[in-house]
């Protein structure tokens, strides 16, 4: 239809419309408190970490026989892979306080939990 707009547009990003008597959970990875008065954007993770990681990984797959061989080494590759290193060293989090803010504008009444690097949140829609 012509000059509708969408009514999604105030949503957190990822999220979608809740419908009536439903249930939403979240989990959003959220800023570290070493990273919350830094003024410049930098990755929560950087790249040389996730390459650690898959090569340790890769290792103990193949000292501890985890995986099979060609199964080892297509996990190395796709963790690796260039493309995929760009998505995730390029992830942005909010500050607690923002996820909190932003996400409760969207599911008045929701309860958030904080765990490790991560906020969780939990809403039921009011049942009418």
């Amino acid at each position: 239809m012509a000059g509708r707009t969408s009514n999604t547009a105030h949503l957190p990003r990822g999220s979608s419309r809740a419908r009536p008597a439903s249930t939403a959970r979240s989990a959003q990875s959220i800023r570290g408190r070493a990273t919350w008065r830094r003024s410049t954007p930098t990755p929560a993770v950087p790249r040389r970490w996730f390459i650690a990681q898959a090569v340790r990984t890769l290792a103990l797959d193949l000292l501890r026989r985890r995986r099979l061989l060609g199964e080892a080494w297509e996990l190395y590759r796709l963790n690796t892979d260039p493309a995929w290193l760009e998505h995730v060293t390029t992830d942005r989090f909010l500050h607690p306080e923002q996820f909190a803010q932003r996400y409760a504008q969207v599911f008045p009444g929701a309860r958030f939990t904080d765990l490790y690097r991560t906020r969780a949140l939990c809403w039921d829609a009011p049942t009418h």
